[in-house]
C-alpha cells in the first residue's frame, strides 16, 4: 500500500515523496534520476512556464500513482534561469517594506523576511542574480530607513532610488551614503529623492563686516549649496538645512542674490518665503550704484524684490601733507570734473544714435551697448562716475524705452530732471509714454511733436529732398548713412551651407520653447542653461552671421508693459549667449511684446506658446 507523504511542491526545495516516477514528467527535460536501494532521488529544473501548473498537479499525480515507491524518496528541483533579473523594495507610509521580484534561494528569502516590517511573500526564486545582490538589497534597505515613502530597485548591476526623506538630517545622510557607501560595482541609474517639504521656505545670505558670506536657512540640495558657496567666494560658509517646496526659479534667484555680495560692506539678501529683499551698507557709491543698476536691468522690483540700502559712509580722508592742505577732491568731483551728473541719448533723422555723459556702473554700460546694438550706428562716449542721483539707473532704462516710441529724439538729464524732445513714431505715443513712465512721470518733461505734425513736415519737404538726392556722381557718398553695423556683420564670407545648417538647428531649438523666465521678470530660469548651451554651440557653426534674439509675450497685462518685458528678456538671453562665447557684435535683442502671437491667448496652452524666445539668422540682401 503506497503512502502519500506530501501534497505540495515548491520550486527549489527538496521533496520527500512516496510515489511513482511519473511525477518527473512535470520537470524540465534535463531532469535526472538516480535509484539506490531504499531511496529514489530525482534532480532537475522546473520549466518556467509550468511552475504553477506543476505545483497544482503534483498532489493529483501523487494520489493517482498506483506504483508503490520506497518511503523517503527525494526529488531536488533547481530554480528557473532569469534573463532580466530584478528586485524592488518599497517603503510604504505605514513603514512596511514590500519586496518584489526575484531572490536567488530560499535561504536569502527567509533572511529578507526577517527584516523588521518586511513582506517578502512576493519574491520568486530564480537563478541569475548579480554577484552583489545581497549587498545591494541590504544597502537599499538602509537607504529606505531614511525616507518616509520610497522605492529601491535593482536591475542587473544598476540601482535606482526614489522617495522623500524623513528629515533634513536624513536627506543629508542619505546623499552622503550614496556618495561613499554604495557597494562596489553598483551603478546608480536613477536618483529622485527629495528633502521633506517645508513652508514657509526661508533662505538668506549674510555679508558680515569681516567680509565673510554666510548661507542660512533652507536649500533644496547639497549640490545647490556647493554651487552658491562657489559663487560667494572662498570665505563663504554655510549653515543650511535641506527641504523641498522651494518657489519656482528659486535657484536662479539665489544665484542673483549672490551677485550683490561684492557690493555690500555688510548686509543681507533674504527670501522670506514670499519675496526677496536686499538690505545693508554698500561698499561705496560705486557699489550702491552697481546694486541699483542690477536691480533695474533685471527688473527685480517688478518681480517683487525690495531694496533697502543705508547711506554710503564716506571714506576717512588720508592725512594731508603741508604741500597739500586743500580739501581732497571727492570721487564724484574727480570723475565729473566738479560739474553736474549729466547724461544724454539722441537719435538723428538718419537713425544714428549718440549716447554720452556719466553712468554709475560698468554693468549699465554693457547693458546699454546690447540694447542699442540694433538701433543703427552708435557713438558712445559715456564714462563711469560716482555721484549718480537716486533712481538714475531706473531712469536710464525709462529713457531707452522712450527712445523706442520716437523717431528722431533727444533725451537729456541735466543733473536735476529729465527732458524728452523729438517726433513721435506712432499716434499712440501719449498713452504709451504714460505706461512707460508710470509713477515717475512727475520727474520727466515731455515736448514731443505728434506723429501727424512730423508726417506733414516730411511731406512738405519731400520735393526739396527729392531734388537734392537726384542721382549724380557727386551725391553717391550719401550711402555712408547705411547702418555701419549691418555692413560689419554681413556674412559675405560665410559658407552658405553653414548658414543653412545654423538656421535649421536654431529653428529646431527654438521649437522646444525651453528658455523660461521668472514670472513677470527677465531672470532666466535655471532649467534653461543646457538649452542656452545648445544655442551657443549651434551659433559657433556660423561665427560671422548676425543673430536676432526676439522676445514675445502673451496678451496678459498692458501692451506697452509687455513690449518692455519682451525687450528685457531678449536682452537677458543676449547676455547669456555672450557669457557662453558668442560675439556681442553679432547679437540683436528685439522685443515684439504681444504683437506676434502664434496661438490663441484665450487658453493657457496658447499663452504658454506665445511666451517665447526666437533666435534666428536673418536673410541677407543679395
Amino acid at each position: 500500500m503506497k503512502k502519500n507523504l506530501l501534497v505540495q511542491a515548491v520550486p527549489g526545495l527538496a521533496i520527500v515523496l512516496g510515489c511513482s516516477m511519473s511525477v518527473l514528467a512535470m520537470a524540465a527535460p534535463a531532469a535526472s534520476v538516480d535509484v539506490a536501494p531504499g531511496q529514489f532521488a530525482g534532480g532537475g529544473q522546473i520549466g518556467s512556464p509550468s511552475n504553477d501548473q506543476f505545483a497544482r498537479d503534483l498532489p493529483l499525480l501523487l494520489a493517482q500513482s498506483s506504483t508503490p515507491s520506497t518511503s523517503g524518496s527525494v526529488i531536488s528541483l533547481a530554480s528557473p534561469q532569469i534573463a532580466d533579473y530584478w528586485v524592488t523594495v518599497s517603503r510604504q507610509d505605514s513603514g512596511v517594506l514590500v519586496f518584489d521580484g526575484y531572490v536567488p534561494d530560499e535561504q536569502t528569502r527567509q533572511a529578507l523576511a526577517k527584516i523588521a516590517g518586511a513582506d517578502a511573500s512576493y519574491l520568486k526564486l530564480g537563478r541569475g542574480a548579480p554577484a552583489n545582490y545581497r549587498a545591494a538589497v541590504d544597502f537599499g534597505v538602509t537607504l529606505l530607513a531614511r525616507v518616509s515613502e520610497g522605492r529601491f530597485s535593482l536591475r542587473g548591476g544598476a540601482m535606482s532610488l526614489e522617495g522623500t526623506a524623513r528629515t533634513s538630517a536624513d536627506y543629508a545622510a542619505l546623499t552622503a551614503d550614496l556618495e561613499t557607501g554604495a557597494p562596489v560595482e553598483l551603478e546608480l541609474a536613477t536618483l529622485d529623492v527629495k528633502a521633506p517639504a517645508v513652508s514657509p521656505y526661508r533662505f538668506g545670505i549674510e555679508k558680515t563686516e569681516t567680509g565673510e558670506a554666510r548661507l542660512r536657512g533652507i536649500l533644496p540640495t547639497p549640490q545647490i549649496e556647493n554651487q552658491l558657496l562657489a559663487l560667494a567666494g572662498g570665505n563663504a560658509v554655510s549653515n543650511v538645512g535641506y527641504a523641498s517646496g522651494e518657489a519656482p526659479n528659486f535657484v536662479a534667484s539665489a544665484e542673483q542674490a549672490v551677485q550683490f555680495l561684492p557690493h555690500l560692506a555688510s548686509g543681507m539678501v533674504r527670501f522670506d518665503g514670499q519675496s526677496w529683499s536686499v538690505s545693508g551698507q554698500p561698499t561705496s557709491e560705486a557699489g550702491k550704484a552697481a546694486i541699483e543698476t542690477e536691480f533695474a536691468i533685471q527688473q527685480l522690483a517688478q518681480a517683487g524684490w525690495t531694496l533697502d540700502l543705508a547711506p554710503v559712509v564716506p571714506a576717512a580722508p588720508e592725512p594731508s601733507s603741508a604741500e597739500n592742505d586743500q580739501a581732497p577732491a571727492t570721487a564724484e568731483s574727480a570723475a565729473t570734473g566738479s560739474g553736474p551728473y549729466t547724461w544724454s541719448l539722441a537719435r538723428s533723422a538718419d537713425g544714428a544714435v549718440t549716447v554720452s555723459g556719466f553712468i554709475p556702473a560698468e554693468t549699465l554700460g554693457r547693458f546699454l551697448d546690447v540694447r542699442l546694438a540694433g538701433q543703427g550706428p552708435v557713438v558712445n562716449t559715456m564714462q563711469v562716475a560716482d555721484g549718480a542721483p537716486e533712481g538714475f539707473s531706473r531712469d536710464v532704462l525709462i529713457a531707452l524705452d522712450m527712445l523706442d516710441l520716437l523717431g528722431s529724439a533727444q533725451i537729456d538729464f541735466d543733473g536735476q530732471g529729465w527732458r524728452v524732445t523729438g517726433q513721435a513714431a506712432e499716434d499712440t505715443f501719449e498713452s504709451d509714454a504714460a505706461l512707460v513712465l508710470g509713477d515717475q512721470a512727475a520727474n520727466w518733461q515731455i515736448a514731443v511733436e505728434p506723429v501727424a505734425v512730423a508726417q506733414s513736415m516730411v511731406e512738405e519737404s519731400e520735393p526739396e529732398i527729392a531734388e537734392a538726392v537726384t542721382p549724380t556722381a557727386e551725391v553717391e557718398p550719401a550711402a555712408a548713412s547705411t547702418p555701419v553695423v549691418e555692413t560689419a556683420t554681413a556674412p559675405a564670407a560665410e559658407n552658405p551651407a553653414a548658414i543653412e545648417q545654423c538656421r535649421a538647428e536654431l529653428a529646431e531649438l527654438t521649437s522646444h520653447n525651453a528658455i523660461l523666465f521668472q514670472s513677470g521678470a527677465a531672470i532666466i530660469a535655471d532649467s534653461a542653461r543646457s538649452e542656452l548651451d545648445s544655442f551657443a554651440a549651434t551659433l559657433s557653426l556660423c561665427p560671422e552671421a548676425p543673430v536676432y534674439v526676439e522676445g514675445h509675450t502673451d496678451s496678459d497685462g498692458e501692451a506697452t508693459a509687455n513690449l518692455v518685458l519682451s525687450v528685457s528678456r531678449a536682452e537677458s538671453v543676449v547676455q547669456a549667449l555672450i557669457e557662453r562665447g558668442v560675439d556681442a557684435a553679432r547679437l540683436y535683442a528685439i522685443g515684439y511684446g504681444e504683437s506676434q502671437p502664434v496661438a490663441d491667448n484665450a487658453t493657457s496652452e496658447g499663452k504658454r506658446s506665445n511666451r517665447r524666445i526666437v533666435i534666428s539668422i536673418p536673410d541677407q540682401p543679395e
